[in-house]
């Protein structure tokens, strides 16, 4: 009987650690999903922010453009001043396609990094478990 008991006492002793190992797993997990759903708030609220200013100079100058084309004295003048805004707009394109890839890539890095992480830690707890020694 005493046999029967230290077995029972193992199993559970061994239940109760698995238990509280998944619980530290899982909340290790957690951590990191809610790590990561905050760096990608706040990259895509940057990104949104960023283009939203984007948007408001790129109208402004849009108007400002045809102003200065509708009070062109020459139709020479005109189309010095649609060419001129036309270079403004691909430039800024350039421009702003660069500095979104960058905050794209930022974005990415920050969003990943917490689970990659966990992922390595918990691989890392794996095989530690699993070498005999």
């Amino acid at each position: 009987m005493t046999f029967a008991a230290n077995d029972a006492n193992k199993f559970t002793e061994n239940l109760t650690q698995a238990y509280e190992q998944v619980n530290a797993a899982t909340s290790a997990y957690v951590n990191a999903a809610t790590k990561s759903s905050t760096a990608a708030w706040q990259g895509i609220e940057e990104m949104t922010r960023d283009m939203g200013g984007t948007m408001q100079e790129s109208y402004a100058r849009a108007v400002s453009a045809i102003k200065s084309m509708m009070s062109a004295k020459t139709p020479q003048e005109a189309a010095e001043t649609q060419a001129e805004f036309m270079k403004d707009c691909f430039d800024g394109m350039i421009a702003n396609s660069s500095k979104l890839a960058e905050m794209s890539m930022r974005l990415a890095k920050n969003t990943f990094d917490p689970l990659t992480q966990h992922a390595n830690d918990t691989m890392t707890t794996v095989m530690k478990k699993a070498k005999v020694g």
